[in-house]
Formats: structure tokens, sequence, C-alpha cells
């Protein structure tokens, strides 16, 4: 079944974009485990927001509106507070899903 992409998703790439994959706490697959995205999907959707962070000129120029969106209104969120709130919403999903990291 093909992913259907979110909110909590898109601000997760987005976040990675500012501030690189090992940003957050979790390992980057663990990352992508809790969102239930396979790492190369995550992989695509950070080349999207890499095309509308550089105005078009490297990722993948097919970004949807929830990315555009996303990349608007969080971009100038500060590191910090940004890597905090992904965070957050990566320990809550990990919550309800009952992951346990190995």
């Amino acid at each position: 079944m093909q992913h259907k992409w979110n909110l909590e998703d898109d601000l997760v790439a987005v976040c990675m974009i500012k501030n690189g994959k090992n940003c957050l706490k979790y390992q980057y697959e663990t990352t992508c485990s809790i969102l239930d995205v396979q790492p190369n999907s995550m992989n695509m959707r950070l080349k999207n927001v890499e095309f509308v962070a550089t105005d078009g000129k490297s990722g993948l120029s097919n970004a949807g509106k929830l990315t555009i969106y996303v990349w608007n209104n969080y971009k100038d969120m500060s590191d910090e507070a940004f890597i905090d709130l992904c965070n957050m919403i990566l320990d809550l999903k990990k919550q309800i899903k009952g992951i346990v990291e190995v």
C-alpha cells in the first residue's frame, strides 16, 4: 500500500532538510518506521522538500501542496524548537504504535 503523506511526515522531512538527516533523536530508519514510511520513500520526500527549499535549483519537482505549505510556514522556526517539535511528534507516534527501539 502506498503511504499517504500527512502533516507530521512533512514536518519531519522539512526538519531533516533544515538540520540534516540525523538531527532527530531517533536513527533515520527508526524515524521512518515510526512514521510508517519506507526509507527510500522518505529519501524521495526529502528531495521534494529540497526542491522547494532551493527554489527549484535541486531536488525533485513534484512536491505536493502540503510539502510547500509546511516549508513556507515552518522554514523560519528556530532549529532547536523545530527539532523539539519533531521529536515530540515522533515520541507520541512511537507511544501510540508501541514501537520499541532496538
